[in-house]
C-alpha cells in the first residue's frame, strides 16, 4: 500500500488553465502565511509560484498536479485506482490538499 498526502491544484485542460489554478492556489496560500504573520512561509511559497509558472516538470522542483494527474502515473505505475479525498478549498481557490491510497496488484 502507498499513501500520497499532497497539496495540488484543480484538473486542468491547457497550460493557460493551469496558470490561472496556480494563481488562486499560491495567492490564497502567501495571503494565508502573510494574514498569520509567517513572512518566511510566505516567501517560500513565492519562490514555488515562480518555479511553477515555468511549467517544467523534470528540472527536479516541485510541479503541482492535479489528483487527477496523480491517478494517471499511478497506473502507468501498475498500480490499483486509488481512493482520494479532497480537502480545503478547491472550488474557490482552485487547490487544495489531498490523500490518495495505492494499492499493488498482486504479483
Amino acid at each position: 500500500m502507498v499513501i500520497i498526502a499532497d497539496e495540488g491544484i484543480s484538473e486542468y485542460r491547457t497550460l493557460e488553465e493551469r496558470s490561472t489554478h496556480l494563481s488562486a492556489w499560491y495567492g490564497y496560500v502567501i495571503g494565508e502565511a502573510e494574514r498569520e504573520g509567517l513572512t518566511h512561509l510566505a516567501a517560500s511559497e513565492r519562490r514555488y509560484w515562480k518555479h511553477e509558472a515555468l511549467n517544467t516538470a523534470d528540472d527536479g522542483g516541485d510541479l503541482k498536479e492535479s489528483p487527477t494527474d496523480l491517478l494517471v502515473d499511478a497506473r502507468e505505475a501498475g498500480l490499483q485506482p486509488p481512493s482520494i479525498e479532497r480537502y480545503g478549498p478547491w472550488t474557490d481557490k482552485h487547490g487544495g490538499f489531498y490523500t490518495a491510497t495505492f494499492l499493488r496488484p498482486p504479483i
